[in-house]
């Protein structure tokens, strides 16, 4: 009697260890519902246990175990502007809301005297 497993993607040089490993782990993922991983990777629609394991795959940079839920799927959804505007002053600020700390930005043009171009002092409070 065979069973009727899904195609498999192992080449043909697989060991019959590596091909059981790739039956038992398609017969578990066969059940699972294909919405599941859109699901899991909406920061909206992820249940809070995973939110950690979202946050290090979106790269968040700064994470607290004890932020409330609503704030660490916020950090989530900014990853994505952050990491595309890296080096700028609104990533910056934007990176920046979740910190405990007051902060003020202050871009070489506005500085007295003068910064260097295209730079700007950070002020921590």
């Amino acid at each position: 009697m065979t069973a009727n497993y899904p195609a498999s993607i192992l080449p043909p040089n697989a060991t019959a260890v590596e091909r059981a490993i790739d039956r038992a782990s398609a017969a578990a993922l066969e059940r699972l519902p294909v919405y599941l991983i859109r699901w899991v990777k909406d920061p909206d629609s992820c249940p809070l246990a995973l939110l950690p394991w979202l946050a290090w795959e979106y790269q968040v940079d700064t994470w607290n175990i004890n932020w409330s839920e609503q704030k660490k799927r916020d950090a989530i959804k900014r990853a994505h502007y952050i990491h595309r505007h890296r080096g700028t002053v609104a990533a910056v600020r934007h990176a920046l809301v979740d910190s405990p700390f007051g902060t003020d930005i202050v871009e070489w043009f506005n500085q007295n005297p003068k910064g260097d171009p295209y730079t700007f002092r950070l002020n921590v409070y």
